[in-house]
């Protein structure tokens, strides 16, 4: 079996291919690693087609990991990958709008029997593609726990889930709902701030608490277990922030407050009684000030607390 950070440089240099960087060393390094297996060359051409690998993605894909401190060291490579601060000026020269600026790195192994925990902190993003070839979208301040190649997983805060098709069904558990699939895409919202976990499906079908949702539509499991399911108006807004915004149409003051302070890592203390209705769309990237003062309301930041004044 290759090591660890064999197959770790492997999955780095699919990113670097997808941006055009390789160079003709490296590209004939790519070409035997996929020669080596079908399965290596299998996976490469999936998210060749699905884009997975996209420039504002830190990405992992689980792995057969011996130990915890195996698990750490990935981490610890992964926040430290030194090509990232290079491509984020690169970017930013060139103007694009990439939403979070990450490192493209990229796991690639399995992880077999122990339970493992990915976990995002403030103002970051994450991918992962799980062993059974599902792949999940973590949001900020975010954990997602799996175990092998199981489709059972545990998820607190929020994630965009893309679902292989199989004959055991996959199962998210997300505070006191669960919800059962067998292969769709749909968005889940578990913030423990939160009073309700909030479903939205995009495709397919899942069941939330024995109702069968379609796509379009959105339930809200509250914690006493009360269950309401409507069709959005602009079901996209759900997963706006996958894609590196933040985008609202007619949405209250609360809402977007609760978004600042799982995003920025502050404690919000709202003590408005506005009633303005917002419509908007800005990049996840845009500064906490100057996201707050957009909302045209009196406030104040102290340490990591955002007064929002009468």
């Amino acid at each position: 079996m290759r090591s660890l950070y064999d197959l770790f440089d492997a999955a780095k240099m699919i990113a670097r291919y997808k941006e055009g960087l390789l160079s003709p060393e490296e590209y004939a390094q790519l070409m035997d690693w996929l020669k080596e297996s079908p399965q290596h060359q299998a996976w490469f051409d999936e998210h060749l087609e699905e884009n997975t690998f996209r420039p504002k993605w830190g990405s992992f894909v689980l792995a057969s990991l011996d130990s915890n401190e195996e698990l750490l060291k990935v981490r610890a490579r992964v926040g430290n990958d030194p090509g990232r601060e290079r491509r984020r000026r690169r970017r930013t020269v060139m103007g694009a709008v990439m939403g979070v600026l990450v490192g493209l790195v990229a796991v690639y192994s399995y992880f077999v029997g122990r339970p493992v925990s990915a976990v995002t902190g403030v103002g970051d993003e994450r991918y992962l593609l799980l062993q059974d070839g599902s792949g999940v979208w973590l949001d900020a301040s975010s954990t997602l726990t799996f175990a092998g190649a199981t489709r059972e997983v545990v998820l607190t805060g929020q994630g965009y889930f893309q679902v292989a098709p199989g004959r055991i069904p996959f199962k998210v558990h997300a505070g006191q709902a669960v919800i059962q699939v067998l292969g769709t895409r749909f968005n889940v919202r578990a913030y423990p701030n939160e009073n309700a976990v909030e479903t939205t499906l995009l495709e397919g079908a899942v069941m939330v608490a024995g109702r069968t949702l379609h796509p379009g539509e959105r339930a809200r499991l509250g914690k006493s277990g009360e269950l309401t399911v409507a069709e959005p108006v602009h079901p996209e807004e759900a997963v706006a922030w996958k894609e590196g915004s933040f985008t609202y149409t007619d949405a209250d003051l609360s809402t977007i407050l609760r978004d600042v302070s799982n995003w920025y890592g502050v404690q919000v203390i709202n003590r408005s009684n506005t009633s303005q209705r917002y419509t908007f769309s800005v990049p996840r990237n845009m500064p906490l000030f100057a996201f707050v003062k957009r909302l045209e309301v009196r406030f104040r930041i102290e340490a990591k607390t955002l007064f929002v004044d009468p």
